[in-house]
């Protein structure tokens, strides 16, 4: 978290820095704090922006660290739910690190962190959270979303009782992902393979789907040498195969008037034949 570059004031401060600086003067940066030390012991913590003051006999100015909101993502494996399945939860997570509200001590060793260490300070006690709220929740609940908000609402909870004493506070935390178990995960794609098998089954007509059937055993069935000397290849072509049996829908009635007039017969027609 230590700031190795902050950016440059500007002129008019770094004119009053010039000036007030053998009197103490200095400037803290926006989301930066700057620890005072008094006879080699912390004193007090300035958090920017602005201009501070120290004296110069007795105190002196420590490590400039880097405050405020940051985010990041992770991934939380093996947390068990309600009914004993392992789930993995990815979360994305903003915290804010405040050093006024921590032990001085504490705040100039967290100070001299990198992110990624603070990054897994605040996994840890986000873990030991979840591992108390997911057993409340079946694996179904938890992949449907169904509890998302009852599981971020309580993870602030219970993370930020934990993160209180190193002066860190969680805001916001977003469920990404839910990763169920390999075997689950497998039979959930298995049952959703098997709906759109039956979905294109149904679009298809009854006299297809029986040659496609009767085509599939007959390569089956010369694979393996059986030949006809199993089933007679033409009886089966014949229950496969044959035509839909429904009847088709009756024919609209003529319309009045449109009946075919009959015939008039007279002693030139010719007798037709029969």
């Amino acid at each position: 978290m230590t700031a190795n570059s902050t950016p440059s004031p500007p002129p008019l401060f770094r004119f009053l820095l010039w000036i007030g600086k053998p009197f103490g003067l200095y400037y803290v940066p926006e989301n930066h704090a700057r620890l005072v030390r008094r006879m080699e012991q912390y004193h007090r913590v300035e958090r920017g922006p602005g201009f501070f003051r120290y004296n110069t006999l007795t105190e002196t100015l420590g490590a400039q660290i880097k405050v405020g909101v940051e985010a990041f993502s992770f991934q939380f494996d093996n947390l068990p739910s309600k009914d004993g399945l392992q789930l993995g939860l990815r979360l994305a997570i903003n915290y804010d690190f405040a050093p006024e509200k921590t032990r001085l001590t504490t705040a100039a060793k967290l100070g001299g962190f990198p992110k990624d260490v603070f990054c897994d300070i605040v996994a840890n006690r986000v873990r030991r959270s979840l591992l108390a709220i997911l057993p409340a929740f079946t694996a179904e609940e938890a992949c449907r979303g169904q509890a998302f908000d009852n599981i971020e609402k309580q993870l602030v909870i219970n993370a930020n009782s934990l993160l209180e004493p190193l002066g860190i506070a969680i805001t916001g935390p977003l469920i990404l992902q839910v990763i169920p178990p390999d075997a689950l995960r497998a039979r959930f794609e298995g049952v959703a393979q098997r709906r759109i098998n039956v979905e294109a089954l149904r679009e298809h007509r009854s006299t297809d789907v029986g040659r496609a059937l009767a085509a599939e055993l007959i390569e089956g069935l010369s694979s393996h040498g059986a030949g006809e000397q199993l089933v007679s290849l033409g009886d089966l072509l014949n229950v496969y195969g044959q035509p839909d049996q429904t009847p088709p829908p009756p024919l609209p009635a003529p319309a009045r008037g449109s009946e075919p007039k009959p015939e008039r017969k007279s002693f030139l027609t010719p007798p037709r034949k029969k």
